[in-house]
C-alpha cells in the first residue's frame, strides 16, 4: 500500500512540476515581453511571409538531436554538397540547419540529385521563421498543435506538443515476451529575446503497459535512461532538457541541462556521447570567422557512490538521507577549420572528484593534463584528436582517438600503466546515381580494458553509471553500418546491421599493472549481431509512422555497471525477433 501511495504521489508531483514549468515560463515571457507581443496558432501562409535572416538576428535556439533534419544534412554531406565541417557540432542552431538545408537544395539540383532536392525542399518547410524562404516551391508543413508569440526587437516564443502511442516488444527478456504498449506526450518551448540570447526547454512524460514483468535492456542506446528495471505491468519515466544562450560575434556561453555531443560521428561520439542522461553544464567558446572555435565546458555529473561519511538520519525514523560524492566534469575543445572541407578537433577532458575544482582548472589557455599535474591530483584526464574530410562530390569520412591517462614517457614503449586508446574511423556516402535515393553509412570503433576506468571508482569516466563515452564501454570493439533507400520525400527504407564483441573487465587491482596489448578481449568474449529493417513514412501534418523488425540476442548487454556483465546467457535463448509500430505527431 505504501509502495502504491508513493507511486501515485510520484507521478502527481512529476506532473505538476512539469505544469508549474511552463506556466512559470509563459508567465516570465509575458510579464518581460508582453508590450508589442502577438499570440496566435500557427497559421499556413507562404514560405516568406515570416523570415528571420542571420543580419537581425544570432542568437542560437538548438535542435533537439533526434530531430531528422540531421539525418538529410548527413545525406548532403554524403554526397560532398555540404562541405562545411562546423555541421559536425551539434546540437546545431535552427538557423545553421536552415542555412544548410537551403544550401545543399541548390548543390543538389545543379547535380542532377532531384529525389534528395526534393527530400531537402520537404525538410525545409519546417524552417520558414528561422530564414528567409521566399523562393521554397512549396508550402509551410501545418502544425496545428503548435503556438508562436512574437514580438519586437526579434522577441519570439514558440511551444510545440508531442505525442506518441506504440507497440514494442524489441527490448523483452524471456520469457516474458509479450510487448508493451507505449504512451509519451511532451511539449518544447523555444525563442529568442534581442538579437543574442536564445532559450530552449524540453520535457517528456513516457508510460508504458504489458502483462507480466518489465525488464529493459535497450539494444542500442538511444534512451536517455540506459538500463531499467521494474517489476509489474506498468511504469512511467520523464526526462528534460533544456538551454539558456548568448551569441555574440565573437563570444558566446551557455547554460544547459543536456547531453555535450564533442565529436564527428552521426551516430555517437568516441568522448562525450549524447546518448547518456542529461546533466547541468556551462559552456564558453570563442569563435575568429570560419577556421578557429575554442571551447570550455565545466559541468557536475553524477557519481553514484555514497558518501556514508555526509549522509545522515533525519528525524523520521524510516528516512534516511544518502549524499552523493562530488563529481565534476572539466572539458577544453579546439575546432581547426583549415581548408572548406576539412576539420580537425583537438581536446582534453578531466573527471575531478570529492571537491570542487581548483581555479587552475578554469582558466582556457592551461592544460588540464598540466593542471592535474601540478596539482599532484590523481584526477582521471583524457585528451582525443578527431579529424573530418568531406571532399566535393565525395564521401564524409571521419576518425578520432582518445587517449586515457597521457604518460609522455611510455608513449611508444610497451607501458604497464597509462596511454589507453580508443579508435574510431567512419564514412557515409550519398552515390550520385538514381537522384540520389541511396545513402551508406558504416563505422568501426576499438576501445582498449581500461579506457574510462581509473584506480578510484569515484574518477570513472561515467555519469549516473552511464559511460560518458562510447556506449559498449572498455575492451569491446564494435562495426555497424546502414543502407538507406529513399523512395519519396517522405517515404524512406533503411536496412541496418551491428556486430559487437566484448571481453571482460579490468579488476582494480590489474588496472595499472598489466600491459593493454595483452588484455584486449581477455577473459570471456561475448558477441552480439544485430539486424533490421525500419520503414519511415512521414504526413504532411508533422505526424510519422516508423515500423522496425530486428533480429537481436535474446539477452543484450546491460549498460549499467552495477550490473554483473559477466551474467551467462543460456545458449537456447539465441536470437529473437522483436518488432515496434509507432505513430508520432512531432512538430520539432
Amino acid at each position: 500500500m505504501t509502495s502504491d501511495c508513493y507511486r501515485v504521489g510520484r507521478r502527481l508531483l512529476v506532473r505538476a512540476i512539469a505544469q508549474a514549468f511552463l506556466a512559470g515560463f509563459l508567465l516570465l515571457s509575458a510579464s518581460t515581453l508582453i508590450p508589442g507581443a502577438r499570440l496566435w496558432a500557427q497559421e499556413i501562409g507562404s514560405a516568406g511571409a515570416a523570415s528571420t535572416s542571420e543580419e537581425t538576428s544570432r542568437a542560437t535556439v538548438y535542435l533537439p538531436l533526434g530531430h531528422p533534419a540531421y539525418g538529410t544534412i548527413e545525406r548532403l554531406r554524403g554526397a560532398g554538397l555540404l562541405p562545411d565541417a562546423w555541421l559536425n557540432q551539434r546540437p546545431l542552431s535552427r538557423l545553421a540547419v536552415a542555412k544548410a538545408l537551403l544550401d545543399g537544395v541548390t548543390s543538389a539540383r545543379e547535380r542532377g540529385m532531384d529525389l534528395l532536392a526534393d527530400e531537402v525542399d520537404w525538410r525545409l518547410r519546417e524552417f520558414t521563421r528561422d530564414i528567409d524562404l521566399s523562393d521554397l516551391r512549396v508550402s509551410p508543413r501545418k502544425a496545428p498543435l503548435s503556438i508562436h508569440w512574437e514580438g519586437g526587437d526579434d522577441v519570439r516564443l514558440t511551444g510545440e506538443m508531442h505525442f506518441e502511442l506504440g507497440y514494442d516488444n524489441r527490448e523483452d527478456l524471456p520469457p516474458d515476451y509479450t510487448g508493451a504498449f507505449l504512451v509519451q506526450g511532451g511539449f518544447e518551448v523555444y525563442g529568442t529575446v534581442g538579437r543574442e540570447i536564445g532559450y530552449g526547454g524540453r520535457y517528456r512524460q513516457a508510460s508504458e503497459t504489458r502483462e507480466g514483468t518489465i525488464r529493459r535492456w535497450p539494444y542500442a542506446p538511444v534512451q536517455s535512461i540506459a538500463w531499467q528495471g521494474h517489476f509489474g505491468d506498468y511504469v512511467a519515466y520523464n526526462e528534460s532538457s533544456g538551454h539558456l544562450s548568448w551569441d555574440g560575434r565573437i563570444i558566446g556561453a551557455d547554460i544547459c541541462f543536456d547531453s555535450p555531443a564533442w565529436g564527428p560521428s552521426p551516430a555517437r561520439n568516441l568522448l562525450l556521447s549524447g546518448h547518456v542522461p542529461s546533466f547541468g553544464y556551462l559552456q564558453g567558446r570563442v569563435g575568429f570567422g570560419d577556421w578557429l572555435r575554442y571551447t570550455v565546458l565545466a559541468g557536475s555529473v553524477k557519481s553514484g557512490i555514497i558518501d556514508s561519511v555526509r549522509s545522515y538520519q533525519p528525524e523520521e525514523p524510516t528516512a534516511f538521507r544518502a549524499l552523493e560524492r562530488q563529481k565534476y566534469l572539466i572539458g577544453h575543445r579546439l575546432d581547426l577549420h583549415p581548408l572548406s572541407s576539412l576539420h580537425i578537433g583537438l581536446m582534453e577532458a578531466c573527471i575531478v572528484a570529492d571537491r570542487f575544482p581548483e581555479l587552475l582548472y578554469f582558466v582556457p589557455t592551461v592544460s588540464l593534463w598540466g593542471a592535474q599535474h601540478y596539482l599532484r591530483d590523481p584526477d582521471n584526464s583524457m585528451m582525443g584528436l578527431d579529424v573530418s574530410w568531406s571532399p566535393v562530390g565525395g564521401p564524409n569520412l571521419y576518425g578520432g582517438i582518445a587517449l586515457d591517462e597521457l604518460d609522455p614517457a611510455e608513449i611508444f614503449a610497451d607501458s604497464t600503466s597509462h596511454n589507453w586508446i580508443a579508435l574510431q574511423l567512419g564514412g557515409s556516402w550519398t552515390p550520385p546515381f538514381h537522384q540520389g535515393r541511396w545513402h551508406i553509412w558504416l563505422e568501426a570503433t576499438r576501445v582498449l580494458p581500461n579506457v574510462y576506468r581509473h584506480h578510484y571508482p569515484v574518477n570513472d569516466w561515467t555519469h549516473a553509471d552511464s559511460w560518458l563515452g562510447f556506449w559498449s564501454a572498455q575492451n569491446s570493439e564494435v562495426i555497424q553500418g546502414r543502407l538507406t533507400f529513399l523512395a519519396s520525400p517522405r517515404l524512406r527504407l533503411a536496412a541496418w546491421g551491428r556486430y559487437a564483441r566484448k571481453g571482460g573487465e579490468v579488476s582494480r587491482e590489474e588496472q595499472y599493472t598489466i600491459p593493454p596489448s595483452e588484455k584486449f578481449l581477455f577473459g570471456r568474449v561475448r558477441i552480439g549481431a544485430w539486424v533490421g529493417g525500419r520503414l519511415t513514412y512521414e504526413g504532411t501534418g508533422h505526424w510519422v509512422l516508423t515500423a522496425e523488425a530486428v533480429r537481436a540476442p535474446a539477452q543484450l548487454w546491460p549498460h549499467n555497471r552495477m550490473v554483473e556483465i559477466f551474467a551467462p546467457v543460456p545458449a537456447s535463448l539465441g536470437q529473437q525477433w522483436q518488432f515496434f509500430l509507432r505513430w508520432t505527431y512531432n512538430p520539432f
